[in-house]
């Protein structure tokens, strides 16, 4: 009789460890007001993607301000294009990224000899979700999209 208690004590430890390692995630709740408003949630919100595409080192700067969303692009410290973008699309783009600074914490990529670093940095007034990654592994194709889309966003504008 004593040969079932240890299988079951030690599965009863082995949830309990997965609860509560589940807790410890950070869920993002978003109320009808902020739907229906998207500059509420966004009022101090900052994006930046840096990343290396051959010799040159790419940044892509977005800043929430006055209800006004800015835009900037860099090519080696260099500003290459700057302009405001739409709010609403701003604000898919910052889910966007942040789904994907989530995807990365949970499974890095662990590529210590990367020839193509990034890093995405996703801020708001009381949190800043950082990632470091290389865009030759499975992110950099997510990565990206995320590149393409911020982009288009900038050059849209016109």
């Amino acid at each position: 009789m004593a040969k079932w208690k240890i299988p079951v004590i030690a599965g009863f430890f082995a949830v309990a460890l997965m609860l509560l390692a589940g807790c410890g995630s950070k869920e993002v709740v978003s109320n009808s007001a902020n739907q229906n408003n998207p500059t509420a949630d966004q009022k101090k919100t900052s994006l930046e993607i840096s990343y290396v595409l051959g010799h040159t080192v790419h940044r892509f700067v977005t800043t929430a301000g006055q209800g006004d969303i800015l835009a900037e692009q860099f090519r080696d410290q260099q500003l290459m294009k700057q302009g405001k973008i739409d709010a609403t699309k701003y604000s898919a783009l910052v889910k966007q990224a942040t789904e994907l600074v989530s995807e990365l914490r949970l499974h890095p990529s662990g590529n210590s000899n990367c020839r193509t670093p990034f890093t995405l940095k996703v801020r708001s007034d009381h949190d800043v979700q950082s990632v470091d990654g290389c865009r030759s592994s499975d992110a950099g194709a997510a990565l990206g999209k995320l590149i393409k889309n911020a982009e288009f966003l900038l050059y849209s504008q016109d």
